[in-house]
């Protein structure tokens, strides 16, 4: 991944990064048609990759800032999201590996899974809400007529 000190753009996965972070899902047993990559916009118009579970939408965040590699996990290890910088992409990897065994965890305990996924939605509108390019000005100036 490019610094932020670069122009604005792609900062998506390469491919051999994206091949290494499969190879930790197959090497768990896990299926990786299971999982979906996904390309996230940011607020500074930077692209960034993301790769979920797809019935799940367990969501790991591959960002950079800087010319730091960081990882945003949902959930999160005892809190709805993790986030950790590191200085190399095999520092990013190693933290992929440990928030996906969190993953295993949670799926075989169906009550913790239920939690984490209202979490992880919670999660994914929060980056909505802060995302102002989504925004509608005129929904937002719109005055409520009920008071309550």
């Amino acid at each position: 991944m490019p610094s932020r000190y670069e122009p604005r753009g792609n900062y998506t996965l390469l491919n051999s990064q994206r091949n290494e972070t499969l190879t930790i899902i197959r090497n768990a047993g896990l299926n990786p048609l299971e999982f979906e990559w996904t390309n996230i916009l940011t607020n500074n118009n930077n692209l960034i990759s993301a790769i979920s579970r797809k019935p799940t939408q367990f969501a790991f965040i591959f960002d950079t800032d800087l010319g730091a590699f960081i990882g945003r996990g949902t959930p999160g290890d005892g809190r709805s999201i993790d986030s950790k910088e590191f200085t190399s992409w095999n520092g990013l990897l190693a933290y992929f590996s440990e928030w996906f065994s969190l993953l295993k965890e949670t799926k075989r305990d169906g009550v913790r899974s239920q939690r984490a996924v209202a979490q992880i939605k919670f999660f994914i509108n929060q980056i909505v809400l802060n995302n102002k390019s989504l925004s509608n000005s005129d929904f937002n100036n719109w005055k409520n007529p009920n008071k309550y």
